[in-house]
């Protein structure tokens, strides 16, 4: 997997998905008109034994926003390119609406150049992340890799707009001649737009001329949603070619309008993305066989939905459900940290901030007493007590000795300040050579019960690298 980058802004950590556009969606029932004795139904062919190549290309211009001061935003230059191909093959369907799309799928190449205020960065798709599972959802589609975990930069530069997937789900479902229109299910619209909470959507789709085996498609609308908790406005036009022949779609052409405000941990975007889609059948695959495709379950395993955080300056990896998303990471100067937020259903529920301990001697670890000091001298004032302490068993000789805090947060506002409780779960974790790490988990006592155990599971996932 690809090494972090030295030093990456909040904003920065999540620009990669902004580049590939934050989309929204949500439609109709579906609907035909101008029927004709000559009509067909403009669906693909549900073959299985079909492999298909995919050429992708991306390109996003506009503006991206992250917070400057409590009443103000700082404006930057976005422009971004992405280029995606792959084969892929059709896999058994997982059930009703989205889940019965899904494919199997080998990347040639997959990759993100952006560029934000003449910031450059990029995104490769890893060799050990070539073979992936794509499963449509009621969000978009959700892609994992069954031989290696993916990082959040792979999993977000593998949600394509115009993914496949999503535009054979938004086809008609009725037989329409030239001039007939339809109006796409809602549950295709939001897995199109890759968009958790749809307010209010519409989009409608007609078909504009039928010649030579060829049937091209118009679709456009707007969307109004949110997406990681930040409020998003969407406008998709564009169009589809369908090869009535070969029943596949063989291209597309669309253009995503998108603004969103600033989120939890998303920037600010006003932006426009425009996606044009070429595909074409293929005699066969060297690595999509029968054999690897039946190897693939209906339910993915719960193993490999989790992501891998490479933090390899520090030489350490650590494992995370994808509710958590890397906000901050800084590997230069004193201030080192690494800052994840688990989001669930638009909402904040924790932060928790990663950072290096100075090394102890082989065997040992620092001082239990001078820890729970140190955490007492960082609270000051919001420090109220020590709630419980206790060393977590591990197999590898590691040291994970946890501590939660009681205290409370003064939030000031116009209206005055308040007082709300908090609560800190602070890890030491010390391997066997003496390098150690430590975490800290800072929640609303009333939010502990979302959190879970997803605390204690990523500290123990720790894995300290030579």
């Amino acid at each position: 997997m690809p090494p972090m980058r030295s030093q990456e802004s909040g904003s920065q950590a999540i620009t990669r998905r902004a580049a590939l556009g934050a989309v929204a969606s949500g439609m109709l029932i579906a609907g035909a008109t101008h029927l004709s004795a000559e009509s067909t139904r403009l669906q693909e062919a549900d073959d299985p034994q079909r492999i298909v190549r995919n050429t992708l290309t991306v390109k996003t211009t506009g503006s991206v926003f992250t917070s400057a001061t409590k009443d103000k935003s700082q404006k930057h230059q976005l422009a971004a390119t992405a280029q995606f191909v792959f084969q892929e093959r059709r896999l058994p369907s997982g059930g009703r609406d989205a889940l019965a799309f899904r494919a199997a799928r080998e990347f040639e190449s997959a990759s993100l150049n952006t560029s934000v205020s003449g910031r450059e960065t990029q995104s490769v798709l890893p060799t050990a992340n070539r073979l992936i599972v794509a499963n449509g959802t009621g969000a978009g589609v959700w892609s994992y890799c069954p031989t290696s975990l993916l990082t959040r930069e792979t999993m977000d530069l593998l949600e394509l707009p115009s993914d496949p997937l999503a535009l054979q789900a938004i086809l008609p479902a009725e037989a329409l001649d030239v001039g007939g229109k339809w109006a796409a299910p809602g549950w295709s619209a939001q897995m199109l737009g890759t968009v958790e909470a749809v307010q209010k959507a519409e989009i409608n789709g007609e078909v504009v001329s039928r010649a030579a085996g060829q049937a091209i498609l118009k679709i456009e609308g707007r969307i109004l949603g949110q997406r990681y908790g930040s409020n998003t406005d969407v406008r998709i036009a564009g169009q589809i070619t369908f090869d009535e022949s070969a029943r596949l779609i063989s291209a597309a052409v669309l253009t995503y309008t998108v603004k969103a405000n600033i989120g939890t941990v998303s920037p600010g975007i006003d932006a426009q993305v425009e996606a044009t889609l070429i595909r074409q059948v293929e005699k066969s695959s060297a690595t999509l066989t029968d054999k690897w495709v039946e190897s693939i379950p209906i339910s993915p395993p719960e193993s490999v939905s989790m992501l891998a955080l490479d933090a390899l300056p520090w030489k350490i990896q650590l494992l995370h459900d994808r509710s958590w998303h890397l906000f901050q990471s800084v590997f230069e100067g004193p201030a080192q940290v690494v800052i994840l937020r688990l989001m669930e259903n638009g909402g904040l529920i924790c932060q928790c901030n990663v950072a290096q301990i100075p090394a102890a001697p082989p065997g040992q670890h620092a001082p239990i007493e001078q820890f729970e000091a140190d955490i007492e001298r960082s609270l000051g004032k919001r420090f109220k007590a020590i709630q419980t302490r206790n060393k977590l068993p591990t197999d590898d000789g590691r040291l994970v000795y946890r501590v939660v805090v009681d205290g409370q947060n003064t939030l000031v506002s116009d209206k005055g300040s308040v007082e709300v409780p908090m609560e800190w779960h602070y890890f030491l974790c010390a391997a066997p050579s003496g390098r150690q790490l430590s975490f800290v988990f800072a929640i609303e006592p009333k939010l502990a019960e979302q959190l879970g155990d997803r605390d204690v599971e990523m500290v123990r996932s720790v894995r300290f690298l030579r």
